[in-house]
């Protein structure tokens, strides 16, 4: 599925599915079995689809104990009734088998002699891999969302021996052995092309790595009742496009530059005066009518080179190099006058800065967008956050926030979006924590996914342009959380139209400004083609 979807899509826990389950069989009188039959029947059709493209017609499924190994039945069934030699192997005991999945098990085994085949060891495993040599597709129906267990034994050889086969795999709800609320491989997972999942999507497929192990993400309709979707109340949601246009700031013919605000930008220092012009420029290219770019004089007037369109404010510098007091009073002054403020990109590491952040946090009543250098002051102090005057947005990569928080990129990435939605809970701020799939969470729990952008905005100067525009969105009057998940929505949106005529790699933080016209320009008319 084109994950750019209209409305925004809940994103459930295993937990969540479960109850779903629940409620559409006891509550709404759906047959399990049913519901069965809908998803072997909609995954079954994806392999079909990737046979034809593939041109073969040999497809291997595995399946398992519960019942995501039912909807490998249902699949195996539906693919040999469409003239497709089908294997199915069966990594259980057949009588251990129950409920749906039983069913499906048994209607499979009455209908071909000598199938489904037994894999309980290794040796099985071995025996059998000729067959799977000759196969074009792999069908993963061994583990659904319930698995929250460490693979091990003949389940990670099995995974282990799927992912080396090399082989186009189609995954039946999520790849096996992925965490369905992380996205997190619990020792091992499968490495799949495609994944089709049933009635929701799960959190572990839009974060990473969950989402390269997912492959293509199709959403099958298994005919739950659409109201129970519908009248989801999930806290996480992946964004969708009509939120996003709701979100845009009105732009009346009757407006002056008055009407779309003024930003303050705090940046820069010799060396790092690139990152002050683009957040600067970037606040500007998001629809603000004025940007002022704070800096002492010498990378002001170098930040300025580059960026004609910034008005200048020179702060006072001691013998040391370090901003003074005054400074500090002076900018404190001037952000009474201003809509929003953005601080931190190439300010530096240093007990002036420190003073300078703190002081601004304490005092400036405006949203202020804090990235870089100024959420690097706060590293392991996040309490800090609490004393701030007005409202906060932080924009920290993974190590950023790894720093912030006092924990290990590795435990920031294991679990993004309740990590994401815990801090922003605690500290009262607004996150955007941002990577692949960039995650935005709100004072009050709600967090969304970002489903723009790639691998090129990795790349200098592409948060500092991040900053900005949710600065320049802040300064036109969007609220705070509503400026960070639309500002990332659209830094993505521009680096994906950016990639797509230049290479993700050969990007630049220059052609993410370059690219952001035409990103608003497809948002014009209320998002109408």
């Amino acid at each position: 599925m084109n994950l750019i979807c209209d409305e925004s899509y809940p994103l459930l826990t295993a937990e969540e599915i479960r109850n779903l389950d629940r409620v559409a069989i006891e509550e709404r009188g759906v047959p399990g079995v049913v519901l069965m039959e809908n998803a072997g029947r909609g995954c079954a059709e994806v392999v079909l689809d990737l046979l034809e493209e593939l041109d073969g017609n040999r497809v291997a499924v595995f399946c398992g104990p519960g019942n995501n190994g039912g909807d490998g039945f249902v699949i195996a069934r539906h693919l040999r009734n469409r003239g497709v030699a089908v294997d199915v192997f069966l990594l259980t005991h057949a009588e251990n088998l129950t409920g749906d999945a039983k069913v499906n098990f048994e209607i499979l085994a009455a209908g071909e002699e000598g199938l489904p085949l037994e894999l309980l060891d290794e040796d099985d495993l071995i025996r059998h891999d000729a067959r799977l040599l000759d196969a074009s597709v792999l069908v993963d129906a061994i583990f659904g969302t319930g698995l929250k267990r460490e693979l091990s034994g003949l389940f990670y050889q099995v995974i282990e021996r799927i992912n080396d086969l090399d082989k186009t795999v189609v995954a039946v709800d999520i790849p096996s052995g992925l965490c369905s609320d992380t996205g997190r491989p619990l020792g091992w997972a499968i490495q799949a092309a495609a994944t089709v999942t049933f009635g929701c999507l799960k959190r572990g497929q839009l974060v990473q790595p969950g989402a390269s192990f997912c492959g293509d993400l199709y959403l099958a309709d298994i005919g739950m009742p659409a109201e129970l979707v519908e009248d989801l109340e999930s806290d996480v949601r992946l964004l969708g496009l009509t939120e996003v246009v709701e979100l845009l700031p009105e732009r009346r013919e009757d407006s002056h530059k008055g009407t779309f605000g003024h930003c303050l930008v705090v940046a820069g220092r010799p060396g790092f005066t690139g990152a002050a012009a683009l957040t600067g420029v970037g606040a500007l290219r998001s629809g603000a009518a004025l940007a002022t770019l704070a800096a002492p004089e010498a990378p002001l007037a170098a930040a300025m080179a580059h960026a004609p369109e910034l008005m200048g404010h020179v702060l006072d510098i001691g013998g040391d190099g370090a901003i003074t007091d005054a400074s500090l009073e002076d900018l404190c002054a001037r952000s009474r006058e201003m809509k929003a403020l953005a601080l931190g990109p190439g300010l530096g590491d240093s007990d002036a800065t420190r003073k300078l952040v703190l002081g601004l946090l304490e005092r400036c009543e405006a949203p202020i967008v804090l990235d870089a250098d100024a959420i690097n002051v706060l590293a392991g102090r996040p309490e800090l956050l609490q004393r701030a005057a007005g409202p906060v947005v932080l924009t920290p990569h993974p190590g950023e926030m790894a720093r912030l928080c006092g924990k290990s990129k590795e435990e920031v990435q294991a679990d993004r979006i309740e990590l994401a939605r815990n801090f922003a809970r605690a500290r009262g701020v607004y996150l955007v924590l941002k990577g692949s799939r960039t995650v935005c969470a709100n004072p009050d729990g709600r967090a969304w996914v970002v489903p723009t952008g790639n691998q090129g905005l990795a790349t200098a100067g592409s948060g500092d342009v991040l900053t900005g525009i949710i600065a320049g969105l802040a300064a036109q009057g969007v609220g705070p959380g509503e400026a960070g998940r639309l500002g990332a929505f659209l830094h993505g949106l521009a680096g994906d139209l950016a990639a797509a005529e230049h290479s993700a790699p050969a990007m630049t933080a220059t052609d993410v400004l370059d690219y952001l016209s035409d990103a608003f320009a497809l948002f014009e008319g209320g998002g109408e083609e």
